[in-house]
């Protein structure tokens, strides 16, 4: 066990990259890796720029046994680089330690880099954290035998912002229980992208798909209609028969009902073909806004992407660089949901205010509900922000179809 290095890494910051080579890290940890005795702590940082190196390296962190993270994990290096984790057991027979990836930090991966989390049989991803894909693309690849479907359901969360790209091969068995890992497209950067490769057991949830966003499927399905209800956030896709070829979780303020594919379009969704074959969805509804700055709700300069609608979900505190709030100000609010996405954001409920019928997400940040006021929201999930309701607040919960 790794008790003793612990305590030598703890605030640091390790750089990690090789050029022409593959520079390594290796962690090996036993039960005793907890959080109350991370791996990493809250104060390091791992990341693979190496100051006075300009070439693209090549990093890799091994994680073997119990591994948790409660830093930063950085993919952060010249354009071309790549960084690689991964997450294996330890030992053998009685001495044997399941590979436990515990994400309680943040994991980045920044524009011009590439991160593979690569999750060996006998191993797991537990995302409790933030991982944020800015611009870089990320890979969760889940080996056969993984556990919990390699990327396990417990709630955690994966942002997808400038053009960025992950695609997960992750899988959940029909009798797997858990809360749902979600991904959520958080800005309107052209060419963020989300890519499925096992649909048939994907068992995520997707926020914020809007204008600029695509979902890949993974395959090629012959798609003739569709149906979307907002009440449970199921989008089921169907062939000419109406035999149902995939469905997703997808928040959005698209319309309930049963559609046709014609030209391609439905519902405000494109069915369209990608470079490689893979059936993908983008969409013309521009129903979601961004604000990541101190402001009155009704103030429309400071949101991006339009101004909030009855519809679609406002995103807020993406890209901050400071701590703000925004306050609901003092008149009535509707909004089809929210999604907080900075720990540097606090939202202020100050007038009545209604989140319907999306789920509204706090993946960071706070939501506060005060005093006299209330908030009427169809459901809230908190991945690792704070709810907080004053006293003399309302919580009114009109309810969502539990995923």
């Amino acid at each position: 066990q790794q008790t003793a290095l612990d305590a030598t890494l703890n605030g640091s910051t390790i750089d990690i990259a090789g050029v022409g080579t593959t520079a390594a890290l290796a962690f090996t940890g036993d039960a005793s890796i907890a959080d109350t005795d991370p791996s990493i702590d809250a104060a390091s940082l791992i990341q693979s720029l190496v100051p006075d190196q300009a070439a693209a390296g090549a990093s890799l962190l091994i994680a073997a046994g119990r591994f948790v993270n409660q830093g930063t994990i950085l993919a952060n290096g010249p354009a071309g680089s790549s960084f690689t984790v991964d997450v294996v057991p330890s030992g053998t027979g009685s001495a044997a330690v399941p590979g436990t990836f515990i994400n309680d930090g943040t994991i980045m991966v920044d524009a011009g880099n590439t991160m593979t989390l690569a999750i060996a049989g006998g191993a797991a991803l537990y995302n409790v954290g933030d991982i944020v894909v800015n611009g870089g693309s990320l890979l969760i690849n889940a080996g056969h035998g993984a556990l919990d479907g390699g990327d396990a359901p417990v709630a955690g969360q994966v942002q997808i912002s400038g053009g960025g790209t992950v695609e997960t091969n992750a899988g959940y068995a029909a009798d797997l229980s858990g809360i749902i890992p979600n991904f959520a497209f958080t800005d309107a950067s052209a060419g963020n992208t989300l890519k499925i490769d096992n649909i048939a057991s994907f068992g995520g949830g997707i926020a914020g798909f809007g204008q600029h966003d695509t979902i890949d499927l993974g395959t090629s399905l012959a798609i003739a209609g569709l149906s979307y209800n907002a009440a449970s956030s199921i989008l089921s896709l169907a062939n000419a028969s109406g035999t149902i070829l995939a469905s997703v979780l997808l928040g959005g303020g698209f319309q309930t009902g049963s559609f046709a594919v014609t030209g391609g379009t439905a519902d405000g969704f494109t069915i369209g073909t990608g470079a490689d074959g893979d059936t993908i969805l983008t969409t013309s509804a521009a129903t979601n806004v961004y604000l990541n700055g101190g402001a009155d709700w009704q103030t429309a300069t400071a949101w991006s992407n339009g101004v909030p609608a009855t519809s679609g979900v406002a995103f807020i505190g993406r890209g901050a660089h400071a701590p703000f709030t925004l306050t609901t100000g003092n008149t009535p609010v509707s909004i089809g949901a929210v999604a907080i996405a900075s720990p540097l954001a606090l939202l202020q409920i100050t007038s009545a205010t209604t989140a319907a019928p999306g789920m509204s997400h706090v993946f960071s940040g706070t939501l506060e509900v005060t005093g006299g006021n209330t908030l009427t929201a169809a459901g809230i999930t908190a991945y690792g922000g704070s709810l907080q309701v004053d006293a003399g607040a309302v919580l009114d919960f009109t309810g969502h179809e539990v995923y």
